[in-house]
């Protein structure tokens, strides 16, 4: 037998180990694919070779980040600075847990003690900064468009490598997501320096699918996936695209594909939510049970529980079997296994299931029990802040607000302004308002109305809302602030907008109108039904009122200038005579409200004429959409 050397053994052995060790390269290249699972394993692999390299730390902690896990990723960060504790990366780490708190001043200590710590590499370090303040996925408008200026300041002294256009063009969409032209543009520089990698192209996608233009969304992934036909973002986003194009098969498809190049536990979570979202219940209860046959997911019990429900929401009794579903299967085999208690997570499925039954009940005392019961638990679930994220706020209070238990709503947003330190975003000041309205504190709306067009002085919805609230506090506009906030609406509106809300404009003229002849300021009344004729120059009683009218003052004017006789004979005036008027209602949709039908004098006491809720009452059963 010949003799091997020891020396040949060694080397061979060198190579294999070379040729099989994976590096931070390919964890990072792992999470862009969204192969958690795969890149999770690559970090444990290189915390158990190199235990005391900081560094491994941070990208395992940004993967379960990018997972979703934020638990898991501060026991990272944390377990880094205590092998290292002068780490840069896992300084930055911690800084971002801190800003997920809002606390941004604490977060900024830990970027101070990050760029002290490794000052040749601060340009490197300013991105990664940049980063973690663009990770931050929650929060009012206000509160992450400062995040994203905070990350364009750190972008301006880092290395502008390929990565840092990237995360500049993020920043832009965050701090105008109304005008995504610059965002758009810097993806496509960054394009330019990495031209086959696909990731600013879908970005792009993603932008483009925000904005509706699905075929062009479409079109940029298919230019992504013909860079790399394993890049399975592309595959997942065509599904989500396909899905809010309602075209289920083709994206159910294209989530096949995506579980083809990446078939993980995360993905198939992803899978099941797609098939729930796309309204394909059977497969997702299908799908979901294969799923918690190899692992027990908690919100993958509340999916199911949704998608039996949802197969019909007129039918109590499926969504009690949802009900049943959920806490048979999981607190007989998941819960009670284990010895323990339902938490907040599992709490928010349970109340949620909880309402929608009271729902779909038909019985309005049933449905103010489950309301008061779910929401006892939805309270304290979300007096849990440390737990709930901000998008379980808008869920809730989206089904109360739908379901029109509007003190729970109302009672959810308060909580929500208590973890946010009192501060809430358009979309939810809007909501706020209108609870307070339905449950008749009009006064109070108006305050919150007052809060909505300070905060965000472009949003017309606010004004039009603060004129309809004033309707509602003085029916008569003795005090002229309804007239006034219309004035004030109208006069924001550009001439693109004066053609969107032409009916919203003219029940505000006609009601401004009745509230000039109530005042008995005809000339005014003139001058706004003259407002409604240039909208609707068909509207022959709206013609006649105002002939009326006109007539009535020429007449008075006549009478004034008149020498007085001696002897005033007995009048038979018919100015005050009456007309039918029949006025077509139309809400702010477009859409017809349906007719109001009455009699309208013209002189000198019109009180017969209908009163202002006759034409206000549609606008506040049908107000304007909220901010999106």
């Amino acid at each position: 037998m010949k003799k091997i050397s020891i020396s040949l053994i060694l080397s061979v052995l060198v190579g294999l180990s070379t040729a099989t060790a994976q590096t931070i390269a390919d964890g990072q290249r792992y999470t862009r694919n969204e192969e958690f699972e795969k890149a999770e394993q690559v970090y444990k692999d290189l915390i158990v070779k190199k235990p005391k390299v900081g560094d491994n730390y941070y990208w395992a902690g940004l993967n379960y980040l990018a997972k979703g896990d934020s638990m898991s990723a501060v026991k990272m960060f944390n377990d880094g600075l205590g092998i290292a504790p002068t780490n840069p990366y896992n300084l930055i780490g911690k800084g971002h847990m801190e800003l997920r708190k809002f606390n941004t001043q604490g977060a900024e200590v830990f970027f101070a003690q990050a760029s002290a710590a490794k000052k040749k590499l601060r340009p490197v370090l300013n991105k990664e900064i940049a980063r973690v303040y663009l990770m931050v996925e929650f929060g009012t408008s206000e509160q992450l468009k400062a995040y994203a200026a905070r990350a364009i300041d750190y972008l301006k002294n880092s290395n502008q490598d390929f990565e840092a256009k990237i995360l500049l063009g993020d920043a832009m969409l965050v701090q105008n997501p109304t005008n995504s032209s610059d965002a758009i543009q810097q993806y496509i520089v960054a394009s330019y320096d990495a031209p086959a990698d696909p990731r600013p192209i879908l970005r792009q996608a993603k932008v483009y699918a925000r904005a509706s233009a699905y075929p062009l969304s479409i079109a940029k992934l298919d230019e992504a996936l013909a860079l790399d036909v394993n890049f399975a973002p592309a595959y997942r986003q065509k599904a989500e695209v396909f899905s809010l194009m309602k075209e289920r098969d083709s994206a159910v498809y294209f989530y096949e594909e995506y579980l083809r190049r990446n078939d993980n536990i995360t993905a198939r979570k992803f899978y099941v939510q797609t098939l729930y979202l796309g309204g394909d219940f059977d497969r997702c209860i299908s799908e979901g049970n294969k799923l918690l046959a190899v692992k027990s997911i908690p919100n993958i019990y509340g999916v199911i529980a949704y998608a039996i429900a949802e197969k019909d929401k007129a039918k109590r009794r499926l969504i009690d079997s949802a009900l049943n579903y959920y806490f048979y299967n999981y607190e007989q085999q998941y819960i009670k296994p284990q010895g323990r208690e339902l938490q907040s997570s599992e709490n928010f499925i349970k109340a949620i299931l909880m309402y929608r039954s009271g729902l779909a009940s038909g019985n309005d005392t049933t449905k103010q029990m489950m309301a008061a019961s779910s929401y006892s638990i939805l309270s304290m679930v979300l007096s849990d802040t440390g737990k709930t994220s901000i998008k379980s706020y808008q869920r809730i209070q989206d089904l109360y607000f739908n379901g029109k238990s509007y003190e729970q709503a109302y009672g959810v947003l308060e909580l929500k302004r208590k973890k946010l330190a009192g501060v809430l975003n358009s979309r939810d000041l809007y909501f706020e308002g209108r609870c307070l309205a339905a449950t008749g504190r009009n006064a109070d709306a108006l305050k919150i109305y007052q809060e909505l067009i300070t905060n965000d002085t472009n949003y017309l919805t606010g004004y039009y809302l603060i004129a309809t609230t004033w309707a509602g506090l003085d029916a008569n506009d003795s005090t002229g602030n309804v007239t006034a906030a219309f004035e004030r609406w109208m006069g924001k509106l550009d001439s693109t907008q004066r053609v969107k809300f032409v009916n919203d404009r003219e029940n505000a003229y006609r009601n401004m109108a009745f509230f000039a002849q109530k005042r008995k300021d005809y000339e005014k009344a003139s001058y706004y039904y003259g407002k409604v004729i240039e909208i609707r120059p068909e509207d022959e009683a709206t013609i006649a009122v105002k002939k009326r009218i006109d007539d009535y003052i020429v007449k008075v004017k006549a009478k004034a200038n008149k020498p007085k006789p001696s002897a005033t004979p007995a009048a038979t005036d018919t100015t005050g005579a009456a007309i039918a008027l029949t006025v077509t209602v139309t809400g702010v949709t477009g859409e017809t409200q349906g007719e109001v039908s009455g009699v309208i004098t013209t002189e000198p006491f019109p009180d017969c004429i209908p009163c202002v809720f006759t034409w206000l009452v549609p606008l506040l059963k049908d107000p304007p959409p909220p901010p999106s």
